[in-house]
């Protein structure tokens, strides 16, 4: 999917706090235990090469990097993607999009919180896109905002969406994946989380 005017807005939005949100929060250590969890058990689960798309400053493929995987990070904010290849010198990141995958082939692709500032006609297509580089029976690990109602809200970097679990397996399943695990959590301190490991199993739109 093209670049539109409001994604490059988000884009430089993370640009200029870039290094401010991986002091903050590109590290392990300000990551949940039960994510931590998920990410590793899913990670074991993935035949084939893994895609962290939208990987940010990079502690989620250095953290799949460490359980023996082979993995790429991507990211469309270039200074993430030079905080991350100095931080973890060993594993591949580039700049791009899933667009710019496409012709390549993953067993398992992680999004996590990644397309949260799509809105739902972006996330479709970005949704049919990861579906188009995802190996047969490959899978999405995907993170996201999980609220009562679709709706956007001022995010810290950007504005993002709020998606109900309905909202988004529809929209999954209308794509072509077939959803394998699905979990909610409330959490005092953030926003309410959603997660959801889907299979490509079917013939997409």
């Amino acid at each position: 999917m093209p670049i539109n005017e409001a994604h490059a807005q988000t884009i430089s939005a993370y640009s200029e706090r870039a290094q401010e949100y991986a002091t903050v929060l590109g590290h392990l250590t300000a990551t949940k235990e039960p994510d931590r969890r998920l990410v590793s058990s899913w990670s074991s689960s993935v035949a084939g090469s893994i895609l962290d798309l939208g990987c940010g400053p990079g502690h989620w493929t250095n953290f799949i990097a460490s359980l023996g995987r082979s993995v790429k990070g991507i990211d469309p904010t270039s200074r993430f993607i030079e905080i991350a290849s100095e931080k973890y010198p060993r594993e591949q990141f580039e700049v791009g999009t899933i667009a710019d995958e496409r012709g390549n082939e993953y067993g398992g692709i992680l999004a996590w919180y990644s397309l949260i500032h799509c809105s739902p006609d972006e996330l479709l297509q970005e949704l049919k896109d990861i579906w188009s580089v995802l190996s047969e029976g490959g899978t999405l690990l995907l993170g996201y905002f999980r609220g009562s109602s679709l709706e956007a809200f001022n995010h810290a970097i950007a504005p993002a969406w709020y998606w109900p679990d309905s909202f988004i397996t529809e929209v999954l399943k209308q794509v072509g994946f077939h959803i394998l695990y699905q979990e909610h959590r409330a959490d005092l301190d953030a926003r309410p989380h959603g997660a959801i490991v889907a299979a490509k199993t079917e013939t997409s739109l």
